[in-house]
């Protein structure tokens, strides 16, 4: 059996990008976390520590992490373990997104940062 790797997205309520990737991630049946940055302050902490960026969507695939969406990352990074990549879904209710065209890499949202 493959070795799963844990799919994490850090993101916002109001970041389209953010509801972009988490869609893309569905849509391809992958199972990941969502942690909503402009809800928990500590959780947004820990995302610019891992990442030295205040901005979303943050996709963290096993070790490998993606700012903002890049489709043809995650591809590449899902593909590198092949069936059983995703985990585990604690997901909050997004709008559905519709696409109308080819998603292309895209700059990161910016974020407040976390209160002292």
């Amino acid at each position: 059996m493959p070795e799963t790797k844990n799919v994490t997205v850090y993101s916002t309520e109001t970041c389209p990008w953010c509801h972009r990737v988490k869609e893309y991630l569905t849509s391809k049946g992958v199972a990941y976390t969502d942690i909503n940055v402009g809800k928990d302050r500590e959780k947004a902490k820990e995302m610019i520590q891992k990442t030295n960026q205040m901005s979303v969507p943050v996709v963290i695939i096993g070790n490998e992490i993606i700012l903002g969406f890049n489709q043809s990352r995650i591809d590449e990074l899902l593909a590198k373990e092949g069936p059983g990549t995703a985990i585990s879904m604690v997901v909050e209710p997004a709008l559905p997104v519709v696409q109308t065209s080819p998603p292309t890499p895209t700059p990161p949202a910016a974020i407040k940062p976390p209160e002292a």
